[in-house]
């Protein structure tokens, strides 16, 4: 269960801090590499997007394989907040890992529902399957 230095490998990817803190980002299942070979662990970046902005409910960050990041974006706030909360997020992270179009959607997405688990984790092939036009129309706009 755990290898000779007494860790679990259990698919969590984190971090240590400087005083030995351990703060998770998400899976590595979940990772996945742009067109241009950055990787990307979404939960971290939709996670700030969320902390930044108490307006976002969710937000779905896109893009496997291709040459940008998207995010499809549900409110439970204010909508003209949003677009401030992005930027402030994209300010924190390198050029490859920011959002560089989004769209806020009119549905919410419910916990045990298509789109989020009991626990409020993505269900990313329903959300990639339900909103595929979304999507590319986010990528069309380049």
């Amino acid at each position: 269960m755990f290898d000779g230095e007494g860790w679990a490998h259990t698919g969590d990817v984190g971090a240590l801090d400087a005083q030995g803190r351990l703060t998770l980002h998400g899976r590595r299942d979940e990772r996945f590499t742009t067109a241009y070979g950055t990787n990307i662990d979404p939960v971290r970046i939709e996670t700030a997007l969320r902390a930044e902005c108490p307006s976002i409910a969710q937000a779905c960050v896109v893009g496997d394989g291709r040459p940008y990041l998207v995010a499809l974006i549900t409110l439970q706030g204010d909508l003209g907040a949003v677009a401030a909360g992005v930027e402030r997020v994209n300010a924190q992270l390198p050029e490859t890992g920011r959002v560089r179009r989004y769209v806020v959607l009119d549905d919410t997405w419910a916990p045990g529902g298509d789109e989020l688990t009991p626990t409020l984790k993505l269900r990313r092939a329903a959300v990639h399957a339900r909103y595929a036009d979304h999507i590319e129309a986010l990528y069309a706009e380049a």
